[in-house]
């Protein structure tokens, strides 16, 4: 069975930082950062809002970093499932092959002097 552990590590550390996100926009909110006001002119109502504080740039860093994390996660599980279903089909040089003339390793120190 394949281990999916770090799969699962990046997205827990993934929802750590959505609930940083969450908390850090209830922070902001708590700060009024901003009210409406209603504006008449010529007898016609405008809906203005008036902005007291800028929405913090930490917040796109954040969201960032969970994205970042998620695809990770993905990356993980793609790597563990073409190493578990292209396994048996990936050969691997044998020595005979290594050590036959003309393979560009004849001299390699797994040939021992041998040429087959």
């Amino acid at each position: 069975m394949a281990n999916f552990e770090a799969s699962r590590l990046k997205v827990a550390r993934s929802r750590t930082h959505l609930w940083a996100l969450v908390e850090a926009i209830r922070a902001y909110q708590l700060r009024a950062p901003f009210h409406i006001e209603v504006e008449i002119d010529n007898g016609k109502k405008f809906w203005v809002v008036k902005v007291r504080e800028e929405v913090p740039l930490e917040f796109s860093a954040i969201l960032g970093d969970s994205i970042h994390n998620l695809r990770a996660a993905l990356d993980l599980l793609a790597s563990i499932f073409l190493k578990v279903h292209y396994a048996s089909r990936i050969r691997r040089p044998s020595a005979a092959l290594r050590c036959t003339p003309g393979h560009p390793k004849v001299s390699s120190p797994g040939c021992r002097g041998r040429i087959q």
